[in-house]
């Protein structure tokens, strides 16, 4: 898989990620890739990751952060729709 196509995959983290001490290994796609953080977060083995860059080293960067839902907006009703029915 070429780099451009990595970014916004999902992976599973193979050796811990702690970008402050040493780099860590993701499996994204079946292929083993070495990972690092852009937060400096640590990321623990079997956590699932999304890919946010892919640097010139072939190092890829990866958060779980990327992966929360964006809030989803709830459609409220107010009493003038009510009356409308």
């Amino acid at each position: 898989m070429n780099n451009d196509a990595m970014i916004g995959k999902k992976g599973i983290v193979i050796k811990e990620i702690n970008s402050t001490e040493e780099v860590g290994q993701v499996k994204v796609a079946g292929e083993l890739w070495s990972a690092i953080t852009i937060n400096d977060e640590k990321i623990k083995i079997n956590e699932i990751v999304k890919v946010t860059k892919v640097d010139e080293k072939g190092k890829v960067n990866v958060s779980r952060k990327a992966l929360q839902p964006k809030p989803i907006k709830k459609e409220v009703k107010t009493e003038t729709d009510e009356n409308k029915e």
